[in-house]
């Protein structure tokens, strides 16, 4: 499964990268630090290497994470890749807000790092079941 990290936290990227080896999840992550990054990247993959999976920050400087996801939703190649926001925010408000911009799932950060990696790995297991390449 290959799964695109758009956080620029390096804290918080390297604990998500910890929590997939402590799962030993088959994964290649790629990761990046903010939105133009992410559609540099993005702009110069063929669909057949799309990542399976896009795992998203909202709360980050110069693009913020709803505005990423707009783009990514509202693009012709894009939208087929699942997007999955991975915030501290537990505000209704930016629930509906990326609900109504077609997010595939909404994850709370959470507290702890067991608590962090049980929802990488619900996370994972249920797109690495659902999502199928189509492209």
């Amino acid at each position: 499964m290959k799964v695109l990290l758009i956080e620029d936290r390096d804290s918080d990227a390297l604990l998500i990268k910890e929590a997939l080896a402590d799962l030993k999840y088959e994964c290649l992550l790629t990761r990046v630090k903010g939105g133009r990054e992410a559609f540099a990247f993005l702009e110069n993959l063929p669909p057949h290497d799309f990542p399976d999976l896009i795992l998203l920050d909202l709360s980050m400087p110069e693009i913020s994470g709803d505005e990423v996801l707009r783009v990514l939703k509202d693009h012709s190649r894009w939208k087929i890749i699942p997007v999955v926001v991975l915030t501290t925010s537990n505000s209704p408000e930016d629930r509906k807000k990326c609900q109504e911009l077609n997010t595939d799932g909404y994850l709370t950060k959470p507290f702890s790092f067991e608590e962090l990696t049980v929802s990488i790995k619900g996370t994972l297991d249920y797109w690495n079941r659902v999502y199928s390449p189509s492209y």
